[in-house]
């Protein structure tokens, strides 16, 4: 059997306020877990100086943290603290064994206005067909 990974992480700092917000949010969102209703998001905060925490927002191995979450998580958290941020979160995907749909990865573009999406499967099948493309018609004006 093999087990699938998604891994990333990434960093912003945040107010106490705000992070107060965010440990309602996962206190609420650990229970929606337990009752299927919702993925996990994992974050760990660490105080820098007076006003201002580090939070860590991560997956890694088997610590599962669900990125379409996380992505839906930061645009409220934008919105209900009228922030201009801009955060770009990059995964990948792996595996513990050689399988066909076991790796690749992806983007995801974070602002209070929308959350943007890319995976590496759809852009390598996006650019191979325009590839071909260009292929088949420079081989039609050769024959």
């Amino acid at each position: 059997m093999a087990n699938y990974y998604t891994n990333f992480s990434f960093i912003m700092n945040i107010s106490e306020s705000e992070k107060h917000w965010i440990e309602r949010f996962l206190i609420l969102s650990e229970q929606l877990v337990k009752e299927d209703n919702y993925e996990p998001i994992n974050v760990e905060f660490r105080d820098l100086r007076p006003a201002v925490i580090e939070a860590w927002f991560y997956s890694y191995g088997d610590e599962y943290s669900s990125v379409n979450a996380l992505s839906e998580f930061m645009k409220r958290f934008l919105v209900k603290f009228d922030r201009d941020d801009v955060i770009v979160i990059e995964w990948a995907n792996d595996c513990s064994k050689p399988r066909i749909d076991g790796f690749g990865g992806g983007a995801a573009v974070i602002s209070r206005l929308g959350i943007t999406f890319i995976n590496t499967t759809v852009w390598a099948s996006t650019i191979s067909e325009m590839i071909a493309h260009k292929l088949a018609e420079e081989r039609a004006v050769h024959t």
